[in-house]
């Protein structure tokens, strides 16, 4: 269960998301156009509170991620991709 402060941005995050999933559960490309924070700014557009780090990279071809936020009145929250 989340925190009710962020359950929100967790959501709106969780929706977009399954957009981007096959049927296997495996992520397709992830269109980062879908994923806006509260102020309409795109993710890791300069001062977006919402930011996409690939990781775990190998000659540009990257098998995980990080999606974290900055939120205003609690920690800031991440989450990393399961690979």
């Amino acid at each position: 269960m989340t925190k009710k402060s962020e359950n929100n941005a967790e959501i709106e995050v969780k929706e977009k998301a399954k957009k981007t999933t096959k049927e296997d559960g495996k992520a397709k490309a992830l269109d980062l156009e879908l994923l806006k924070d509260p102020e309409g700014k795109k993710i890791n557009e300069k001062d977006s509170s919402f930011k996409y780090e690939p990781t775990n990279c190998d000659n540009e071809k990257c098998k995980s991620y990080l999606l974290s936020t900055t939120m205003k009145k609690e920690a800031d929250y991440q989450v990393k991709s399961k690979h």
